[in-house]
């Protein structure tokens, strides 16, 4: 277990999602594999990619993945075994909700933006479906990882998707700032002086937590938003950013309780 592993752990509020997350690492790895073995990299070339990305356009447009209803829906339901044994009530709802004809291929294609209604899904709803298309979209994003065009990228939200940063992280030797989607998991550089959200300068003030510098909250005076960035000098990001984004949730409550807002992808 890393530093930043034991650090995390030591909040009692957060032992239950660092223990919930360790079951589905457990899940994920499997499917991972799967999904590899039938998943063929983006149909765009490079000249398209950088004309998109010149332009301010995302490479992908997440509605045309090609999903893969039995393995994703095989994994989903794995994952709604594990929520079940909290949420009995809930799971048990969902459960019967997705084995209608039908349903879980019209849940899958609003979570990719291809049918309205997503954001009335219930929390768990979203959170599940969330987790079953994500590493499709990390999949398909790792290709795409080395284009040079990405170095050039200054826009807040994602080069390869499209989403809304979940987290910030700075360099532990250069201190330089990078972006981490929290859907594709794309890493984007991006300047310590801009707010990622409205794009003003000269607006950034941050606090931290009891002297905590591991992780600090960066706040925007001009759109009142906020982002959580990780300082990688006390421990490198390794392990999935929504996991450290859960187990940060006091962060969010304080800058929330102090009027600022973060903008979901």
């Amino acid at each position: 277990m890393s530093q930043m592993d034991c650090d995390l752990a030591e909040n009692e509020a957060y032992v239950d999602i660092r223990a919930f997350f360790d079951q589905i690492a457990i899940l994920r790895e499997p499917y991972m594999r799967a999904l590899r073995s039938i998943l063929a990299p983006p149909a765009i070339s490079q000249d398209l990619a950088a004309i998109k990305l010149e332009n301010g356009f995302p490479i992908f447009d997440r509605r045309e993945l090609k999903a893969h209803p039995a393995l994703l829906k095989a994994y989903f339901l794995d994952l709604l075994t594990m929520v079940e044994a909290q949420k009995p009530h809930e799971a048990r709802a969902i459960r019967y909700r997705v084995t209608q004809e039908g349903c879980f291929e019209e849940l899958l294609a609003q979570a990719l933006g291809q049918a309205p209604g997503m954001a009335a899904q219930p929390e768990i709803m979203r959170f599940l479906l969330q987790e079953t298309i994500h590493p499709l979209l990390e999949i398909q994003a790792a290709g795409v990882h080395n284009l040079p065009e990405l170095k050039r990228w200054t826009w807040g939200y994602c080069p390869f998707c499209g989403d809304a940063p979940l987290l910030g992280l700075l360099d532990a030797e250069t201190r330089a700032k990078h972006l981490v989607c929290g859907a594709c998991a794309t890493r984007w550089p991006f300047s310590r002086h801009r707010c990622w959200d409205c794009g003003t300068t000269g607006n950034i003030a941050y606090f931290t937590v009891q002297g905590d510098q591991r992780f600090r909250v960066e706040t925007c005076a001009a759109c009142k938003s906020y982002l959580k960035v990780m300082d990688q000098g006390y421990g490198a990001l390794d392990k999935p950013a929504m996991q450290v984004h859960l187990t940060t949730l006091h962060l969010d409550m304080l800058a929330q309780d102090k009027g600022f807002a973060r903008r979901a992808g």
